[in-house]
């Protein structure tokens, strides 16, 4: 039996340790969550983790620890062909390099006569 065809992809990501407060009740709690992409400092993620996960009942107030991470995913293709949108086709290299610019049009030149 053949092997099913997956579809795959090489995320980063980045794992954060968060200090949250519940706006409610005052009450500080810690929350792990993973973000797309990679971050160099505790700046960034925090701006980044602020984004995705406040809300009105809680708000991120600082990073604790926060690791790199980089694993390759897979989906069966059939599965993959229900669940993604259809895009447009990129343009390729060679395409970019085929159409030309339209040449520049020099304005008609009027002669001045002398009096």
């Amino acid at each position: 039996m053949a092997r099913p065809r997956m579809v795959t992809r090489t995320i980063s990501t980045t794992t954060a340790n968060l200090l949250m407060v519940n706006i409610n009740t005052n009450e500080v709690f810690e929350k792990e969550v993973t973000l797309s992409g990679e971050f160099d400092n505790a700046e960034d993620v925090e701006k980044k983790a602020a984004k995705n996960f406040n809300s009105a009942e809680s708000k991120v107030i600082a990073v604790k620890s926060f690791t790199k991470n980089e694993a390759l995913y897979g989906m069966d293709e059939q599965k993959f062909i229900e669940l993604a949108k259809i895009i447009p086709p990129r343009e390729s290299a060679d395409a970019k390099a085929d159409v030309k610019p339209a040449p520049e049009q020099e304005a008609p030149k009027v002669a001045k006569h002398k009096k």
